[in-house]
């Protein structure tokens, strides 16, 4: 997940609308948190929307031409819900799509008198209190310093909103982030002793996403246009293994021997339980195991094994192409021909059970829409029938599994 935080200084003109885009399309972060749009939540979502951008928003308005603070996000990767708003403040519960991973992300945009920052310092304590124990996030232009030694150049000593910022880091058990690439994320633009530099932007996560097995690596981008570089935090949190649940594959009846293996596993198997249900159900949960290893052996990984045949083809080609064309060469191109085809057509449909949409038909080799649409479906949770080219209907998981028990219970 990568995540960039970036003090915009406005975006009032098109040229700072383009640019914001384009390192949106550039950079694909996860989430992106902008302060000082100096633009309402509505106006910045007329720019997302007439750039066509894929990113959902979610934002507080400017105060006439100043403040305004904004969290985008990519809906295939994140999901968002639970808003908390604060005076400069933004908090959403968001979820890792494709894993359990829940986490609190805050944008803020923190003020320059110094009561006010006290009072910021203040609401996010509150907010804490509001979602105790959470993994949480926290990102943007503080307007803080925690020491002497984040600021170059201009007045320097301490002050009781200093001491109060590092107060919260330590009682909310917040980690700073430290960037690999430097320490200054705000420049007055000013050149010899007028030159004034301070680290305002930050990212603060809390000690449980630390406790486990995560990469973490924060940078400062370079930028045109504002007196603030953004930052760059890139965070993956390893998954623990778990237990997939069983799923019959609807690609696997293209294989035409496989209901005959069925039925001698079944008439072979020597389990014998206390009763005929208890018999049953050790005979399925050996012909689960006996299927996940058939899949192994005669499917493997269909999208490695697609990715490996096309690497060898443009082997081929290019042997061609520095060599001429060899009969030999020929003929393997085409074996591989025929086993990409096959590869694909097992892709779609695997893509097509797991996204469950039933008008599309399989010629049509929609693999991206497929998955997007699989990725949509588990944030929906909805389920539909599916079709194969013919326009007959494959059985869902569910019904699939249920027509197998009945003709094995027959057996019995």
């Amino acid at each position: 997940m990568i995540i960039t935080s970036w003090n915009i200084r406005g975006l009032n003109n098109r040229g700072k609308q383009r640019y914001l885009i384009d390192r949106l399309k550039k950079e694909k972060p996860s989430i992106m948190i902008v302060q000082e749009t100096k633009i309402s939540t509505e106006k910045m979502r007329e720019i997302l929307n007439r750039n066509k951008n894929m990113y959902e928003m979610m934002g507080q308005d400017a105060t006439g031409s100043a403040g305004g603070l904004v969290i985008m996000w990519n809906p295939e990767e994140i999901q968002f819900n639970n808003w908390i708003s604060f005076p400069r403040i933004l908090t959403g519960t968001s979820k890792i799509i494709g894993t359990k991973e829940e986490v609190i992300i805050t944008g803020v945009y923190g003020p320059h008198t110094q009561g006010e920052k006290e009072n910021f310092l203040q609401n996010l304590k509150a907010l804490r209190c509001i979602i105790p124990g959470k993994q949480w996030i926290v990102g943007g232009d503080f307007n803080l310093i925690k020491s002497s030694g984040e600021k170059r150049g201009g007045l320097r000593g301490t002050d009781k909103a200093m001491e109060q910022f590092r107060d919260l880091i330590r009682e909310q058990r917040l980690i700073d982030i430290q960037t690999i690439n430097g320490n200054h994320t705000w420049n007055n633009r000013r050149g010899g002793a007028n030159q004034i530099a301070s680290r305002l932007d930050r990212f603060l996560i809390s000690e449980q996403i630390m406790m486990k097995d995560v990469f973490i690596e924060a940078t400062i981008l370079p930028v045109a246009g504002s007196d603030h570089w953004p930052i760059k935090m890139e965070i993956d949190i390893k998954q623990r293994p778990s237990n997939k649940p069983f799923r019959f594959e609807a690609f696997w009846i293209r294989n035409e021997g496989l209901v005959e293996k069925l039925e001698e596993w079944w008439k072979t198997s020597v389990q014998s339980g206390r009763n005929k249900m208890h018999t049953f159900q050790l005979k399925l949960k050996e012909m689960k195991s006996k299927l996940k290893k058939w899949n192994k052996e005669e499917f493997g990984n269909i999208l490695e094994e697609k990715k490996r045949l096309e690497q060898r083809m443009e082997e081929l080609q290019q042997m061609d192409i520095l060599e001429g064309i060899q009969e030999e060469s020929t003929k393997e191109e085409g074996r591989i021909l025929n086993q990409l085809e096959e590869r694909r057509k097992q892709e779609e449909i695997l893509w097509r059970q797991k996204s469950r949409v039933q008008w599309l038909r399989e010629g049509e080799k929609n693999t991206k829409f497929f998955h997007k649409a699989m990725v949509q479906h588990r944030q929906r949770n909805k389920i539909f029938s599916i079709k194969d080219h013919e326009g007959k209907r494959i059985l869902q998981h569910e019904e699939i599994e249920k027509v197998f028990v009945n003709h094995f219970k027959n057996l019995l």
